[in-house]
């Protein structure tokens, strides 16, 4: 039998939220980000120590994927090279792929010239 309008209208009473959007809140945002206009941003890390780990974790995986995929032919490469290395750019550089891997830009690293891995502002990010 289903409730009456009574019974209805004392449950929606009890189940009301206290306030009509609770995530809404003011959240207390964690250490390493920042909020700038609305928007989170991780900041960039100054620890030595880190940007050494950083590096090296880079250029060991930059040297695994070189070492497989040294048989690999890559067609364009040198446009692609010389945008990423020219130190008048000012927009970042998008890589689309046809399907979805994690090994796309691993892969892509080892047939990129090892000197774009020596500093780390050249270094490619991927989400």
């Amino acid at each position: 039998m289903p409730p009456k309008a009574e019974e209805e209208m004392l449950m929606n009473e009890n189940f009301k939220m206290k306030e009509p959007y609770p995530t809404l809140k003011p959240v207390e945002v964690p250490l390493p980000y920042c909020v700038d206009h609305e928007k989170m941003i991780l900041k960039p890390a100054t620890n030595p120590l880190w940007n050494f780990t950083l590096w090296c974790t880079i250029t060991s995986t930059v040297l695994v994927c070189k070492i497989c995929t040294s048989s690999y032919t890559v067609y364009n490469q040198e446009p692609f090279v010389k945008t990423s290395m020219d130190p008048n750019r000012t927009r970042p550089i998008l890589t689309v792929s046809n399907h979805l891997s994690t090994l796309d830009d691993p892969l892509f690293w080892g047939s990129i010239p090892f000197k774009n891995f020596l500093s780390l502002h050249r270094a490619r990010w991927t989400l």
